[in-house]
């Protein structure tokens, strides 16, 4: 917990950082698409690591079959990673086509 914590304040240091960056088309696909990913990346490793290696909790403690909760939120954990991996790509790319754009001659 003290590492989630850790990387909290660093993730909110960084966003107060952000706010003095002049903003770009595509910045809100990519802060959306980082959220993602994160959210993502914990809910897969969380359940993992919790869920199946250590066994401390489960995603549904009290029904006969804990298995397929517990996958279940691991599969939701990778579509996040995946859905916000696209944002980001998505943003990323809004970004470098509208500055190609605006440094083009004509």
């Amino acid at each position: 917990h003290a590492g989630v914590w850790g990387l909290t304040v660093i993730g909110l240091l960084a966003f107060w950082r952000a706010g003095a960056v002049p903003r770009r088309e595509g910045d809100g696909l990519v802060l959306c698409g980082a959220m993602l990913l994160g959210w993502g990346l914990f809910n897969t490793i969380e359940g993992t690591v919790d869920h199946l290696i250590l066994g401390i909790h489960h995603v549904r403690e009290y029904v006969v079959n804990q298995a397929p909760w517990d996958w279940g939120f691991l599969a939701t954990g990778l579509v996040l990673c995946l859905a916000g991996i696209a944002c980001i790509t998505r943003g990323v790319r809004t970004r470098h086509r509208l500055e190609a754009r605006a440094g083009a001659p004509g």
